[in-house]
């Protein structure tokens, strides 16, 4: 029983980073993307094929992975986001075509069983009797320390205009972040 409420809290430690990544994209850009759980799975796919399949080092995947994250997210803004500006539903429906086309990707090219991911922190410890793996603590300190420095950024002084570019273009982002009086747009 206790296993099962540990590795719960955990979990749900996860899911909340997730929803803590998905209110800020959208708390900033003030666009729903749809095509974020994508983003994730593509990750996740793309640290067991790096890992798993090629052999190489765990670091050296998650590395890979995030950077492969990231440039579809950089694609996904140049191609779909920045043409659509100012058209939210367009934008929305679009990110959703992108999640539905990343995942039959995902599945055409490694299939439609379920993987085996091997820890990235091999190892478990002992808590209360409850075996806890070292990657699920390591996520649930990452979880932990990624929400108290947003929390944290969120409260302290405005971040001025002049030093965030994003928010030169998109008043909504600078309301958001406490540089422009709201009404001033």
């Amino acid at each position: 029983m206790l296993q099962v409420l540990i590795q719960g809290l955990l979990l749900s430690g996860l899911y909340a980073l997730i929803a803590v990544g998905f209110t800020l994209i959208f708390s900033i850009g003030r666009v729903l993307n749809l095509a974020y759980g994508a983003y994730l799975l593509i990750g996740g796919y793309a640290y067991f094929f790096f890992a798993q399949t090629i052999g190489l080092p765990k670091l050296a995947a998650v590395l890979i992975a995030a950077i492969i994250g990231c440039a579809l997210g950089v694609l996904k803004f140049l191609l779909i986001v920045r043409p659509l500006k100012g058209n939210h539903v367009a934008i929305e429906i679009s990110t959703l075509i992108l999640a539905v086309v990343l995942q039959a990707a995902v599945v055409l090219i490694f299939g439609d069983s379920s993987k085996i991911l091997l820890p990235i922190i091999p190892g478990v410890e002992r808590v209360a009797g409850a075996a806890v793996p070292y990657s699920n603590l390591f996520a649930a300190i990452s979880q932990a320390g990624s929400s108290s420095s947003l929390s944290g950024s969120m409260s302290a002084r405005p971040i001025p205009v002049a030093r965030c570019r994003p928010c030169r273009w998109m008043p909504k982002a600078q309301q958001s972040l406490g540089s422009m009086p709201i009404g001033s747009t």
